[in-house]
C-alpha cells in the first residue's frame, strides 16, 4: 500500500508545457497518426527534436530516453529533471550520466527495471515491448497481469487500444515515430492500480481513496490527467475564428469546451473560452488550416492557462468526420435523426449547431426540417462525433462572386480589378481592413499580384466595418481553380473529366476572357466552342460548378482578291462594308475590319479596283 500511495502521490504533480509551438521538417510523409502524436506530444513537453526542425521519425530510443519520456508521461518530468548528480542503484549509470535522474525517478516508480547483472544499459536500444511495457506502468499496470512478460503486457496494450496505428513488432527496436503514437494513445488511458482483494485492476478514485480524502480530485483520471489541465481542452468544438490584429496578421481562436453530448445544445453559456491567438507555428491536424476547420471536434493545447488573455494556442488535434451532402432532410425530429443520402444518421440530441452566412446557432431539430425544407435544392457540410453521431451542419453557399484583381493603390487606397463585366474598376478601401486568407496566412492587398482571382468569404461582396463576423471589413479567399476537359453539358448538369456538377442560370457563368468578363450560363449551346477542350472552372460547393473558362478558339484566314463593285462609307469617310465579285464571279460583302490593302497606284477605292483581302 506504501508503494501505491507514493504513486498516487507521483501522479498528480505536473510539468511545464512547451513554452512556444514548433515545427519539424522531416515529418510531412509521415501518417496523420504519427504527425499528431508528435506534434502533441512535443506541444505537452514529452518529447522533443534535434534542434532545426528535425525530429527524426525514423531513428530509434534508447533505454535512457525511454526513462525520460515516462517520468514526464507520469507528470513529473521537470521535477526529475532537476535531480542532477543523482546517484542510481544501476553500476552503468553514474550520478554524472545525463540521464541519471530520469532512470533513478523512473525506477523508483515502478516504471523502468534493470537486468539481474545490476545494470540498466541506458545507451541500448528499447525494443518495443520494452517500451510499451513503461508506458503501461505509467498507467499503472504491474507484473500482477496475467501471463508471462512480455505477453502480458503486449495483451494488455492491444486490449486498451495503445498499440493501435503501430506496426508492432515486439523484438523490434523502438522507432521514435512508434514510440510517440504508443505514448499519445496512452494519453487517453484510465489510471488503474491492483487491487488485490479483488485479483483485478481497478480504476483510482482520487475523490476518495479508501479512507483519505483527496479533495477535489477526480475519479477515473487519465493519463492527461498529469498535466496541467487548465491548459489542455481535450473535448472541444472549434467555435470560430477571427482576425485579432490585422496590422500583425494575428488569427485567434474561440472554442466551445467540455462539450457534454449526452445535454447537447444546452450548454452553450458558461462554457465557451474566449478566442485566444493562434501561435505563429501552431500544429493543426490533417494538414489544415485555421480557416478549413470550424466545427470540428479537437484536443485543444494552450501555453498557459486560456483564462489569460496574452495565452496562445499551441496544438489542435483534430478528431472527428466530415462529410457533404445536398440530400438532407428531417422527417421525424422526436426520434433524433436526420436522413443523409437516403440513410438514417443519428443526432447527438435534439439540437444541432447550425453554421450559416455569417454566424451559427443552436438549432432545434424541429426548427432544422424547416430550414432544411426552404433550402430544397441546398448543399450541407456535415460533422460527426467520434462516436459517429451527427452534431453540426453548414449550409453551403449557393452563389460565388469573383474578382480578377488588377493593383492596389497603397497611397490614394483604392483596389482595382475586375468584377465580370470586362470593365476595370475601383473599389474605395480607404480605412478598411481587407483580409486575404490562404493556406493559413493572412494576407493584405499589397500582397496580391495581377491576374489573381478571388472570393469573398461567404459569397457576395460586402465591404463591411471592422465589427464583424472576421473582425475586419471583408475577408476574401483564392477559390480553388480546377481544370479538366469539358465532356458534355445538358439542361441541369456539366460533366467536366470524370465528374458531373450542377449548373443554373441564376449561379453559372461562363467566360472566354480568363474570368475578367463573363456572361450568365443559360443554354448548354453556349459551351460548343469547349467541348472536348481543356477548361478551367470554380466550384461553389462540391456539387454546383459557377464558373467555366476556356479560350476562344483562335481565327483562321484566307487571303481572298477581288474587283470592287459598292463601298459603304461611314462616318469621316470611312469604308465600314466593301461588297466585292471575287474570283468565283460571286458577289461578296465583307466588313472592312478584313481589309489589308487596297486601291489603285493612288490608293484611291473606287469601283472596279482591285484589292486583296485578308477574312
Amino acid at each position: 500500500m506504501k508503494k501505491l500511495l507514493v504513486v498516487l502521490l507521483a501522479v498528480v504533480m505536473v510539468f511545464a508545457f512547451a513554452t512556444s509551438a514548433f515545427a519539424y521538417t522531416d515529418t510531412d510523409e509521415l501518417s496523420r497518426v504519427e504527425r499528431d502524436a508528435i506534434y502533441g506530444l512535443s506541444a505537452l513537453g514529452i518529447l522533443e527534436g534535434y534542434g532545426e526542425g528535425v525530429f527524426g521519425p525514423e531513428l530509434t530510443v534508447t533505454r535512457a530516453e525511454m526513462a525520460k519520456i515516462t517520468c514526464y508521461l507520469g507528470g513529473f518530468g521537470e521535477t526529475a529533471s532537476n535531480y542532477v548528480n543523482t546517484a542510481t542503484r544501476y553500476s552503468d549509470v553514474p550520478a554524472t550520466h545525463w540521464a541519471a535522474g530520469y532512470i533513478a525517478a523512473a525506477d523508483s516508480y515502478g516504471y523502468v527495471k534493470g537486468y539481474p547483472d545490476g545494470t540498466f544499459k541506458p545507451s541500448q536500444t528499447v525494443s518495443m515491448q520494452e517500451a510499451l511495457t513503461m508506458m503501461l506502468r505509467v498507467a499503472g499496470y504491474t507484473d500482477e497481469l496475467p501471463g508471462p512478460w512480455p505477453f502480458d503486457y503486449i495483451a494488455q496494450g492491444a486490449k486498451l487500444g495503445v498499440t493501435d496505428d503501430v506496426s508492432f513488432t515486439g523484438t523490434a527496436a523502438g522507432r521514435r515515430a512508434n514510440i510517440a503514437v504508443m505514448g499519445w494513445n496512452l494519453l487517453d488511458q484510465t489510471i488503474v492500480y491492483y487491487n488485490e482483494v479483488k485479483g483485478t485492476f481497478t480504476a483510482i478514485d482520487w475523490s476518495t481513496f479508501g479512507d483519505v480524502y483527496y479533495g477535489n480530485r477526480l475519479a477515473n483520471p487519465t493519463v492527461m490527467d498529469n498535466f496541467d489541465n487548465a491548459r489542455i481542452v481535450t473535448n472541444a468544438i472549434i467555435a470560430d475564428w477571427f482576425i485579432s490584429d490585422f496590422d500583425e496578421k494575428e488569427v485567434s481562436i474561440a472554442v466551445l469546451a467540455d462539450i457534454d453530448w449526452a445535454n447537447f445544445g444546452d450548454q452553450e453559456r458558461g462554457i465557451s473560452i474566449a478566442g485566444r491567438a493562434l501561435a505563429d507555428d501552431a500544429y493543426i491536424s490533417d494538414g489544415l488550416y485555421f480557416h478549413d476547420i470550424e466545427g470540428y471536434t479537437a484536443k485543444v493545447f494552450y501555453d498557459k492557462d486560456p483564462a489569460k488573455t496574452d495565452a496562445q494556442i499551441i496544438y489542435i488535434g483534430l478528431e472527428n468526420e466530415v462529410k457533404y451532402s445536398d440530400d438532407v432532410e428531417v422527417r421525424d425530429a422526436s426520434r433524433n435523426v436526420i436522413r443523409v443520402d437516403g440513410k438514417e444518421v443519428a443526432t447527438v440530441g435534439d439540437k444541432v449547431l447550425y453554421y450559416y452566412e455569417g454566424g451559427r446557432v443552436w438549432q432545434d431539430l424541429e426548427d432544422l426540417a424547416e430550414v432544411l425544407e426552404q433550402g430544397d435544392d441546398d448543399a450541407y457540410k456535415l460533422w460527426y462525433n467520434r462516436s459517429g453521431k451527427l452534431y453540426a451542419v453548414e449550409e453551403l453557399p449557393e452563389r460565388l462572386a469573383i474578382l480578377v484583381f488588377d493593383e492596389y493603390d497603397k497611397e490614394d487606397e483604392y483596389a482595382y480589378g475586375y468584377f465580370g463585366d470586362g470593365e476595370l474598376r475601383s473599389i474605395d478601401v480607404e480605412g478598411k481592413e481587407v483580409a486575404i486568407v490562404h493556406e493559413g496566412k493572412v494576407l493584405g492587398l499589397e500582397d496580391l499580384k495581377a491576374g489573381e482571382v478571388l472570393a469573398p468569404e461567404f459569397g457576395v461582396f460586402e465591404w463591411g466595418s471592422a465589427d464583424s463576423w472576421r473582425g475586419v471589413d471583408a475577408v476574401l479567399y483564392y477559390p480553388e481553380i480546377l481544370s479538366g476537359k469539358l465532356e458534355k453539358a445538358t439542361s441541369t448538369k456539366i460533366t467536366i473529366g470524370e465528374s458531373a456538377y450542377n449548373w443554373d442560370d441564376d449561379s453559372t457563368f461562363v467566360s472566354s476572357k480568363d474570368f475578367k468578363e463573363y456572361a450568365e450560363l443559360e443554354d448548354p449551346d453556349q459551351l460548343d466552342d469547349a467541348y472536348d477542350e481543356t477548361v478551367k472552372y470554380i466550384l461553389i460547393n462540391p456539387y454546383k460548378v459557377g464558373y467555366i473558362a476556356y479560350a476562344e478558339p483562335a481565327a483562321t484566314t484566307k487571303t481572298v482578291y477581288g474587283i470592287v463593285e459598292d463601298a459603304d462609307m461611314g462616318a469621316a469617310g470611312r469604308v465600314r462594308e466593301l461588297t466585292i465579285r471575287n474570283s468565283e464571279d460571286k458577289r461578296v460583302r465583307y466588313d472592312m475590319d478584313y481589309i489589308i490593302n487596297w486601291g489603285d497606284e493612288e490608293g484611291d477605292l473606287h469601283a472596279g479596283a482591285f484589292v486583296e483581302l485578308k477574312v
